[in-house]
């Protein structure tokens, strides 16, 4: 995406306007935040109003459906044959959906019909006793048994947890709407090729071993590791389960995650990487670096999973509940934006980008703007889908959704405001890739914060974007999307905001623990634990996916090459740029790097062909 951060000492120049524009923000934002977190605290939220309807249905069915059946096996002497009109009265009235079904099911029960005709009863305390044949014909046509609700639950769920997949899957497109706007015309057909098929040829590597290296887990083997899984490759079954594998939903929905983070790093490498170079590195990045990430976060062994229960597995899982990363700042976003830098960085810059930036200007507002969009809108399945449950969750997805819209509402605002201060002008950039920098932002915590916390992430994500961007263009490192700083600047920063702002009802409702958890954010009266573990989290991260980019990027460049020749169009702006750097100060002569960079990043043929050109 096009960069419009500007060189130090325009910087210089702003400062003290940016100082003031960030101070007149966030003291703003202070007073929302405690007028709101005021007015929250006053609010009741006790619903008991002792009606008689207010419980749970599935529940009072199940256990009415028990009791029923235990009287028709005689397994219950003291209840056959014997209930009260009263109390069977109230049992239906409670489970039934409404209040009409409720009369027609009780009349249908008319101690006065049947067995009691004739009979009267002056009280409204009678224990006038009924057929139980009719409650059990009435209730096997109106209630499910246990395994049909069951199944109606698992159903009801997996359907959820497709339809998250689709919006998350279709981010893709957004992504490559992002790309296509974000750089020179003639290059776009490419970009969108690339993202086609790195789709295509991620879930049949996922298919093979990375599903198996994220979540891959048989107790049964000697492998069983924290660090990555040992089962499951090629979707088989463990030695340990007797039946096939089943657990498609899950399948098809991680891929999706593991699509976008190899995703993200296209955009970094736009206009100059090789196609099968770059279909290398995304099935390596999604398949190995995101996977191992992914079984340390989210398996159910991985050393920084909450849900290690160490007690079970055996396996050592620091700190008292492990990182929390409700949908993925780290494993996901920082991963991908770590990679992306590092990618760009060994590549080199496209031809001309810092000397001649205004011919990398002209770009696509309407693609961008769609991709955007598309994004945003995806962001309800990559948050609220991470439940992968409907049931129960109804109030969790609501809040998720509500803390994922106001951050990044929040960091669109923010950074549109910080743009004008920069600039005078609102800027559409600026506006875009704030919005995008708080989605990120509120990732990792969008189930455990506070709505008033989310808007406060979301500004504070839009400064990590600020200050990201304008240290890679400071380094003269060519991120067309500003990928790095959307992404890995902004995971970074939201990793952390758990161990800040994360409450104590909100780690317990979410990750399902029957007591309250140990550690909290600090800022609602918890320990700093959970900030050293989110702070260890994103470190291990930095590292592993340093190191491994690193590896990956210069093995590609050395041996099978990496950036693809210049076109005549570039080579002919290069040859310019080179003879502008020769005609420099008092006209000494300098050495010709950018060319030389650019000849040096192939093989040695490419590097005979480029001299051709």
């Amino acid at each position: 995406m096009k960069n419009y951060l500007f060189k130090s000492s325009s910087l210089k120049r702003h400062s003290y306007k940016f100082i003031f524009s960030f101070l007149l923000v966030f003291s703003l934002l202070i007073i929302l935040t405690f007028t709101s977190f005021k007015l929250s605290s006053n609010n009741d939220f006790n619903n008991s109003n002792n009606n008689d309807f207010d419980i749970h249905v599935s529940d009072k069915v199940l256990r009415l459906n028990k009791l029923i059946s235990s009287e028709s096996e005689g397994k219950n002497e003291d209840v056959d044959n014997k209930l009260t009109l009263n109390n069977n009265k109230l049992m239906l009235a409670k489970v039934l959906f409404d209040r009409e079904q409720s009369n027609t099911i009780m009349q249908s029960l008319n101690p006065f019909t049947n067995d009691n005709k004739g009979t009267s009863s002056s009280s409204t305390n009678s224990t006038t006793t009924i057929n139980t044949d009719d409650i059990l014909t009435t209730f096997n046509t109106t209630f499910v048994t246990r395994n049909e609700f069951n199944q109606l639950i698992g159903d009801v769920n997996g359907a959820w947890t497709i339809i998250a997949t689709a919006l998350v899957f279709f981010m893709k497109a957004g992504f490559a709407y992002l790309e296509a706007g974000s750089i020179r015309k003639k290059s776009i057909d490419e970009i969108l090729l690339k993202n086609l098929v790195d789709a295509c040829c991620g879930i049949l590597v996922y298919f093979l071993i990375g599903f198996g290296i994220s979540y891959g887990d048989d107790p049964t083997l000697k492998t069983r590791n924290s660090f990555l899984g040992n089962s499951e490759f090629l979707l088989t079954k463990r030695a340990s389960d007797t039946t096939s594998f089943n657990n498609w939903t899950f399948f098809i929905f991680q891929w999706a995650f593991s699509a976008i983070a190899s995703t993200i790093v296209s955009g970094a490498v736009g206009e100059r990487c090789m196609f099968h170079a770059y279909l290398i590195y995304n099935v390596v990045i999604g398949n190995w670096i995101y996977a191992c990430v992914t079984h340390w976060f989210w398996s159910t062994t991985g050393f920084l999973s909450p849900f290690n229960d160490s007690s079970k597995t055996g396996l050592y899982r620091i700190g008292s509940i492990g990182v929390l990363d409700f949908a993925g700042c780290g494993p996901v976003h920082m991963t991908g934006g770590i990679a992306a830098c590092l990618a760009a960085y060994v590549l080199g810059p496209r031809p001309g980008r810092f000397e001649r930036p205004h011919l990398y200007a002209e770009g696509n507002s309407s693609l961008t703007v769609m991709g955007t969009f598309i994004l945003w809108f995806g962001w309800f399945g990559f948050n609220c889908g991470s439940t992968m449950a409907v049931y129960g969750y109804g109030q969790l997805l609501g809040k998720i959704a509500t803390t994922t819209m106001l951050s990044s509402a929040s960091g669109s605002v923010s950074c549109l405001l910080f743009g004008y201060v920069f600039t005078r002008k609102l800027e559409l950039i600026w506006c875009m890739n704030g919005l995008l920098a708080g989605c990120v932002s509120i990732t990792s915590g969008c189930s455990i914060v506070e709505p008033y916390a989310a808007i406060i992430i979301g500004f504070v994500g839009s400064c990590f974007y600020v200050v990201g961007s304008k240290l890679v263009y400071a380094a003269k490192i060519d991120d067309p999307v500003d990928a790095t700083a959307v992404h890995g600047f902004c995971g970074f920063w939201g990793l952390l905001t758990v161990g800040i702002f994360s409450t104590k009802e909100g780690i317990k409702s979410t990750y399902g623990l029957t007591t309250n958890p140990t550690t909290w954010g600090f800022f609602h009266g918890g320990s700093f634990e959970q900030l050293g573990m989110q702070l260890l989290g994103a470190i291990l991260i930095l590292f592993w996916t340093t190191i491994n980019s690193l590896l990956l990027f210069f093995s590609i460049k050395y041996i099978i090459g990496f950036r693809k020749l210049p076109d005549s169009e570039d080579a002919k702006m290069l040859m310019e740029i080179e003879e502008e750097l020769k005609m420099t100060k008092n006209g000494k002569e300098l050495k010709p790097l950018l060319f030389s960079n650019v000849a040096n990043s192939g093989t040695s043929q490419q590097q005979e062909d480029l001299e051709l050109v």
